[in-house]
């Protein structure tokens, strides 16, 4: 603000700062009046607290010595001030994420981060040490008479994005189908991941899951489909496990990935407990895999209405090894398998086995082309078991 030349103009302004945010307090700068007057400060702050409520907490005003005229009141509106406030960054060095309480209105009692765990008790900072990508962080602060305060930060820029819980899956999910590729990026999965819990049952006897009306869809990671993006980052499951996927449609590429591209590689990852139903270029991880599929496995139920249907993959063009699936495989046209419904010309595939029932019914009851590892192959397959 321009300095306020008398008395009246500082009036005026006060009077004006109705709606206004004033975080730092009122600033008067009074020419031919000492700020040390005391009649003056007074009017002012009586004036100010008139403005923002009977509850304002006012400090004493504070005199700038550089110059006499100019007086700075400090004033705190406690009805519109929130209890806490807080702040989350990214240590780069340490690739950690700090959490400060920069005010709070009662002492902290906790500070966890968004799975609940602690941070820090009875303290106004934290640091979350677990390992640490890119990704959308929330963090919870609570004061010791129960208000609760979020604190979120987005990190960006690093080379692993970290998936501790179906949330994050998603998350992961909806960039990947929004445009980002995840090129040069680790995915990590630091724990088993449910979906639709409570809302299916297995019959023992047949193995058949059947999920409830109300069991949330899944929609692939690089939904080819509708948008024509894919994954080419590498997503190490870790040795967890996804279950509960539920697709039932009558489109192509389905699986937990439509599809992914030539540097991409998924590993370590099972699936469990889910039914994948669509058209053509299914399977339980990729619906069309132009990477690498190492060490994963299938239980799950996989059916095509039409070709190219596997339990791991519907058709690769890439690298397979030690990947095995034990879930039963339907298809309704040709190209069916317990690995995968067609290798393409440069797959290879090694160390793989199946022990799920593969099954070809076409409008005959029949299906054409249907193995136990793949239905149709142009390639190379070592050390398999059908």
């Amino acid at each position: 603000y321009k300095p306020l030349t008398s008395k009246s103009a500082v009036t005026t302004k006060v009077n004006n700062m109705k709606g206004e945010e004033n975080k730092y307090g009122f600033i008067a700068n009074i020419v031919g009046v000492s700020a040390t007057d005391d009649s003056l400060t007074q009017t002012t702050i009586e004036q100010y607290i008139n403005v923002i409520g009977n509850n304002a907490i006012v400090a004493s005003p504070i005199i700038d010595i550089e110059n006499t005229y100019r007086t700075i009141l400090n004033v705190v509106d406690t009805n519109k001030q929130e209890p806490i406030k807080g702040i989350a960054t990214l240590n780069e060095d340490d690739l950690q994420i700090e959490i400060e309480v920069t005010y709070r209105k009662n002492e902290i009692s906790k500070i966890l981060d968004e799975n609940g765990t602690m941070l820090s008790e009875n303290l106004t900072t934290a640091i979350d040490t677990n390992l640490l990508g890119n990704g959308n962080y929330k963090y919870i602060v609570i004061d010791n008479v129960g208000n609760i305060k979020e604190i979120s930060i987005k990190v960006e820029g690093l080379k692993i994005y970290i998936i501790p819980n179906l949330k994050r899956l998603k998350e992961f999910r909806d960039e990947v189908n929004a445009g980002n590729d995840f090129s040069g990026i680790t995915v990590i999965q630091t724990a088993d991941i449910q979906m639709n819990e409570g809302k299916y049952t297995i019959n023992e006897e047949t193995e058949e899951i059947t999920f409830t009306e109300d069991a949330e869809q899944w929609e692939p990671i690089g939904n080819y489909i509708s948008n024509r993006h894919t994954f080419n980052g590498t997503y190490d499951g870790k040795g967890y496990t996804i279950s509960g996927i539920y697709i039932d449609n009558d489109l192509e590429y389905q699986g937990l990935f439509g599809m992914i591209s030539s540097n991409s590689i998924i590993k370590n990852l099972g699936i469990k407990e889910s039914k994948i139903t669509g058209k053509n270029y299914v399977g339980g991880f990729v619906g069309d895999s132009r990477g690498t599929i190492e060490n994963c496995l299938n239980s799950g139920i996989i059916n095509g209405k039409g070709y190219t249907i596997g339990g791991i993959v519907g058709i690769s063009i890439g690298t397979m090894g030690n990947c095995y699936n034990t879930g039963k495989v339907t298809g309704e046209m040709y190209h069916i398998g317990g690995i995968a419904g067609e290798f393409y010309n440069g797959t290879s595939v090694t160390n793989c086995y199946n022990m799920g029932n593969i099954v070809g019914l076409d409008i005959n009851g029949r299906g054409d082309y249907v193995g136990g590892i793949c239905g149709n192959f142009s390639r190379y397959i070592y050390n398999k078991l059908l």
